[in-house]
């Protein structure tokens, strides 16, 4: 899975942080919906320092240059203006659920969500039951492909007017919402990152299409080069569109039991998530919040690079021993796999003449003692897939050296 492995804290650096009676007495209440506001502060800078950078995109060229090919063109300064809230969630799935409940109508074929093919099994869990339109688009190495997108885009139906559902009367005015929901950096389960290149073209179709923007990025400050990748919601901060929804997690990075994620977006579709918490569960356990909040704050946003980069570096480690693994196990004829950039999954295509990848991993694979879960799992259409997807990000060595011998065995057989 892609559980936060306890063993890449430093736990020579760690110190022990004490609430005061003041702040225990704010844990223990209620607190506003957006979440705890020392919390929300900090997070706020932290995303704006991020985010908030003068890319000079020139969107109807889309010359952005590929991060392979140029890492200094962002500026170390942020731009002016910041015009996006924070509201904290409990977990980033909390917030996404929600985001796909307000900007999606179950009982329509109107609306419509085009997803990655494959994406990450948690939103298809709640999409599948939720009954709305997924229009699959397919990923390669570098991420979504435009081109598809675009085609894709052309074949729906013209027919659509404004994706902003919060007008009077909108109910009886609007005709078709268009969400893209995506995961750019370190995608599950592919381990793809979406190029540079691409995020500007995406941008481009989705202003020409009217598509509001889910950007699902967990594993963004897992990447080791995210200062030289441009978020979608920086892409929006420099066109003033408004029409990007980020989600970010703690799980990756602090504990994923603490159930924190944080939203970040335009004021009018934050606010309208924070409707739905208000009736829903109200706010995130302000002792999660502040427990977060303690650490933050301890280690100042300076700290908190110093951890993420940490982080990063034990994950990359974890998965350059899950790749030399498969090296040396799987031979050409039996695997195939693009290496990650950042993450915690191995892409795995099967080969020798394997199309369907469930009874190999749900019957064969469990027999032997391994764990991977099929590619079927992360198809938004659930049809079969060739592909297993492993994770390193808790195994030993040891363990991930024996589940590549076995996959190979059982591969052969």
């Amino acid at each position: 899975s892609g559980k936060h492995s306890s063993s890449c804290s430093d736990r020579t650096t760690m110190k022990e942080l004490e609430l005061s009676s003041e702040e225990l007495g704010l844990a223990l209440q209620y607190s506003p919906t957006p979440g705890v506001p020392q919390l929300v502060s900090f997070l706020n800078s932290l995303q704006q320092r991020e985010h908030a950078k003068d890319l000079n995109v020139n969107i109807a060229n889309s010359n952005i240059k590929n991060s392979r090919e140029e890492n200094n063109y962002l500026p170390s300064q942020p731009s002016p203006e910041w015009n996006y809230d924070v509201s904290v969630t409990v977990g980033s799935q909390d917030g996404l659920c929600k985001a796909f409940e307000m900007l999606l109508d179950p009982f329509s074929q109107d609306d419509e969500l085009f997803v990655e093919s494959p994406t990450y099994p948690g939103a298809l869990g709640f999409l599948r039951p939720y009954g709305c339109k997924l229009i699959p688009v397919p990923i390669d190495e570098h991420g979504i492909q435009p081109e598809q997108l675009s085609k894709l885009l052309q074949e729906s139906s013209s027919s659509h007017s404004s994706s902003y559902p919060f007008g009077e009367n909108d109910q009886q005015k609007r005709k078709k919402r268009r969400v893209l929901y995506t995961i750019p950096t370190a995608q599950n389960p592919s381990g793809s990152t979406l190029s540079n290149d691409r995020r500007i073209a995406i941008y481009h179709l989705a202003r020409k299409y009217d598509l509001i923007i889910l950007e699902d990025d967990p594993y963004y400050f897992l990447h080791p080069n995210r200062q030289c990748i441009p978020s979608f919601l920086s892409i929006d901060h420099n066109l003033g569109d408004g029409r990007v929804l980020r989600f970010d997690s703690v799980s990756k990075l602090l504990s994923s039991g603490m159930r924190l994620g944080f939203v970040t977006g335009p004021p009018t579709l934050v606010n309208q998530l924070n409707l739905h918490t208000q009736t829903t569960n109200l706010h995130a356990s302000g002792i999660s919040q502040l427990l977060a909040y303690k650490l933050l704050d301890y280690w100042g946003l300076d700290g908190f690079d110093d951890h993420a980069a940490s982080t990063a570096t034990f994950y990359n480690n974890r998965g350059n021993v899950l790749l030399s693994a498969a090296h040396q196990n799987l031979s050409p004829d039996l695997a195939e796999w693009n290496i990650p950039e950042a993450g915690m999954f191995l892409w795995i295509k099967i080969l020798n003449g394997i199309h369907d990848t469930k009874t190999l991993v749900e019957e064969k694979a469990v027999d032997a003692g391994v764990l991977f879960v099929p590619g079927q799992s992360f198809c938004p259409l659930n049809e079969p897939s060739s592909y297993v997807r492993a994770s390193y990000s808790t195994a030993s060595d040891e363990d991930m050296n024996v589940a590549m011998e076995r996959l190979a065995a059982l591969i052969r057989t």
